[in-house]
Parts: C-alpha cells; structure tokens; sequence
C-alpha cells in the first residue's frame, strides 16, 4: 500500500511539473510571439514610410515635369497667338 500511495505521488508530482513546464513553454511562445508581431509591425511600418517618401519624391517629379511641359505649351500657344494676330492684321490691312 505504501508503494501504491509513492507511485502516486511520484506520478502527481510529475503531472505538476509537467504542467508548470508546459505552462512556461506556453508563455515563453506567446512572448516570442508578441516580440516577433511587434517587430514585424515596426519593419512593415518602415517600409511603409520608405514607399511613402519616394511616392512623394516622384510626385514632385512629375509636378515639375508637368509645370514644365505647361511652361512649353504656353510659350507655343505665345508664339501661334503672335502669329495668328499677325495674320489676322494683314488680312484686314492688308
């Protein structure tokens, strides 16, 4: 009988042991697991940024780009204006 009652509490002790080792492990993972979520938010996040700042650069490329072709359309439409209004003249004068 004390054997009987030695085995059991070997074995319950055992469960207990078990149980504080299976809950550490649980812990330990969740931990991991929180560490790697964070981490990978702050990489996301970065990244994010990175593409944010080049979206910016090139839309200032193709603002400049842009003013600039208006700048050509304007100095053409000038010139076509100055000879349309010459032409005009010299028919009426002409």
């Amino acid at each position: 009988m004390v054997a009987e009652e030695e085995s059991e509490a070997i074995i319950q002790e055992a469960r207990s042991k078990s149980a504080a080792i299976m809950s550490k492990t649980r812990q330990d993972l969740m931990n991991e697991r929180e560490k790697q979520i964070e981490e990978a938010k702050r990489s996301g996040e970065e990244v994010l940024k990175r593409e944010i700042e080049a979206a910016h650069v090139d839309a200032g490329k193709i603002k400049d780009a842009a003013i600039g072709e208006i700048a050509d359309l304007r100095h053409a439409i000038e010139e076509r204006m100055d000879s349309a209004v010459q032409f005009i003249v010299e028919e009426i004068l002409g």
